[in-house]
């Protein structure tokens, strides 16, 4: 029974919105049911001290004999009414959905009055309302409908713009298109599949035939997104792209201001993978706005692999000043049950990068990692530093151990080959001689030319010092 969808709700919800729960099932407009009220006061006095099945039936149903089935059936109707409490909560925060609900209300109760007031108040605040995606320009359309609506249905001679309401309908559409793109583009560089987009060739056509599209930020982040990600030399795009989100980046709901930050940096990583090394700045930059703007917090937590991207440019980039108490203030905001793992990998990575290698040698070999990447990147980071120690018996067993690791992992994706890439190159560099300069010269031919490899640079490096 513990496993009920209920108990996952329920263990989900802060205490104050529980409160808010036990007005909203208390309420007889809302619930009738009085097996309900009780059910969740039980819950909420026993939250802290869990309890047995038993005592919680013989609370419902004193003098009853134990069955199951009725216990079923409560946790149900409870489950169905803190559902109900969400929706209605949901739709009561969002105004402007609440206010074009209402509209059509008056529309069809054909109280002429209420719906031209309501109809006043809704354009003006949708006018003066700060988001400017494509929801916001969706909501103007189905406005612009009920209006159309109205009229229609009252016979009036008064000409409605049937082309305002057309082009404002096109106009959500190419948003909410490219929008839909830009996220089967991240999806398909993750996944290696390939998504048919439909109709969106015939968006990308019409706003480069007119481009008074692209006043709309909701159109021109996005297009200028998907094409930064699409015609992937075409650096003009992504400056277009990073221009717009300076100056746009306020009219986008916190998820989408994160989406779109994402979407910027992934293009400088993509560059930078390919070896564009000015785009580690970039890149940085990019996550550093994000930060400033609160962007790349979601349900006050940052996703790790965010925090890992910032702090691994910010190695990059020498930033050391500025990255260590990164990792040490936004430690808190990492999920819990990644925390530490997370926190440990990056507090090595910053002193394998710094040299101390007395610090950052016990924090790899005592941390197990769960996550297969941060394994492989603390494996990676072992290979290094026995290598530059000269430590070659315990670096030839860690590189045959971590070749064994990684033909056992699947969907590494570009990893896989980085890694594999990474290790067959520093046996070559292992078996150099000073005097073969023919060979470092193949090797150094090899490591420029072999295309994934993230450690381009520290393998340079190595032949130089041979």
């Amino acid at each position: 029974m513990k496993s009920h969808r209920l108990y996952e709700l329920f263990y989900t919800l802060e205490d104050e919105e529980l409160r808010k729960v036990s007005k909203f099932i208390n309420s007889p407009i809302f619930n009738r049911r009085e097996i309900v009220v009780k059910l969740f006061r039980f819950m909420v006095k026993n939250k802290s001290k869990g309890w047995k099945m038993e005592k919680l039936f013989e609370h419902l149903y004193p003098n009853e004999p134990y069955q199951i089935k009725k216990l079923h059936h409560a946790h149900s109707f409870l489950l169905q009414r803190m559902e109900s409490y969400l929706i209605w909560k949901s739709t009561s925060d969002d105004i402007p959905s609440s206010q074009l609900e209402l509209l059509k209300l008056y529309r069809q109760l054909k109280v002429d009055k209420l719906f031209n007031k309501q109809l006043k108040i809704a354009d003006n605040q949708i006018h003066k309302h700060p988001l400017k995606n494509a929801r916001h320009l969706s909501l103007k359309y189905d406005f612009l409908k009920e209006e159309f609506y109205h009229k229609r249905e009252h016979g009036r001679n008064i000409e409605f713009n049937l082309q305002e309401l057309s082009d404002m309908q096109d106009i959500a559409f190419m948003a909410d298109k490219l929008k839909s793109a830009c996220t089967l583009l991240s999806h398909q560089a993750m996944k290696k599949k390939e998504y048919d987009a439909g109709l969106l060739q015939a968006v990308l056509d019409r706003i480069e035939q007119e481009e008074k599209y692209l006043e709309y930020p909701a159109i021109s982040l996005y297009y200028f997104a998907f094409r930064a990600l699409t015609q992937f030399e075409e650096e003009s795009h992504y400056f277009q792209l990073k221009s717009l989100l300076k100056i746009h980046i306020d009219a986008f709901p916190p998820q989408e201001k994160r989406d779109i930050i994402i979407l910027t940096a992934n293009y400088c990583i993509r560059r930078l993978n390919k070896g564009d090394k000015g785009f580690i700045r970039e890149a940085f930059d990019t996550y550093r706005y994000g930060l400033e703007k609160n962007a790349l917090i979601e349900n006050n937590q940052l996703s790790r692999w965010t925090y890992n991207n910032i702090i691994l440019l910010g190695l990059r980039l020498n930033e050391f000043d500025w990255v260590e108490p990164f990792i040490h203030k936004y430690k808190s905001s990492l999920n819990p049950k990644v925390r530490e793992d997370t926190y440990n990998f990056n507090l090595s990575k910053y002193y394998v990068e710094k040299q101390d290698y007395q610090k950052a040698m016990p924090l790899l070999l005592q941390t197990k990692y769960d996550d297969v990447l941060h394994n492989l990147g603390a494996k990676n980071m072992l290979i290094k530093m026995y290598f530059e120690l000269g430590e070659w018996d315990a670096l030839e067993s860690l590189i045959e151990n971590f070749k064994t690791y990684i033909s056992r992992q699947k969907d590494l994706g570009y990893h896989k080959e980085n890694y594999l890439n990474t290790i067959t190159i520093i046996r070559k560099i292992m078996r150099l001689q000073p005097y073969d300069q023919q060979g470092k010269e193949d090797v150094r031919d090899e490591i420029i030319q072999t295309k994934i490899l993230i450690a381009r640079e520290w393998l340079l490096e190595q032949v130089d010092k041979i």
